[in-house]
């Protein structure tokens, strides 16, 4: 690679290339990409066409209401070992809230 050429990740025309991706695939994309909003301290800003506040059975009310994806975060995080007390400094989630997730497993 020249580096002059501008280094390319994504496809040029990304909503195009979305529209042939499956619906996990989708998902799996949305949860790393606000992982990575939530790494680098980036405003989340909410979907106008369809926010996605949805909740997980008793989540909704002992979890604080925290998304399907902070939950499905809290998971693979307290998983892959990190502690919970990191997690909440990190990502800005009460201990209360993440104590609930990890009582619903």
């Amino acid at each position: 690679m020249v580096a002059d050429e501008p280094r390319r990740l994504l496809p040029s025309n990304l909503g195009l290339s979305l529209q042939y991706a499956s619906d996990d695939d989708l998902e799996k994309l949305r949860d790393a990409v606000l992982q990575e909003m939530m790494r680098r301290n980036l405003p989340q800003k909410a979907d106008p066409v369809a926010p996605d506040k949805r909740r997980i059975g008793k989540v909704d009310s002992t979890a604080h209401d925290l998304t399907r994806s902070q939950v499905s975060l809290v998971r693979s995080s307290i998983e892959a070992g990190v502690k919970p007390s990191v997690l909440s400094k990190q990502f800005g989630i009460s201990l209360a809230a993440i104590r609930a997730v990890l009582a619903q497993q």
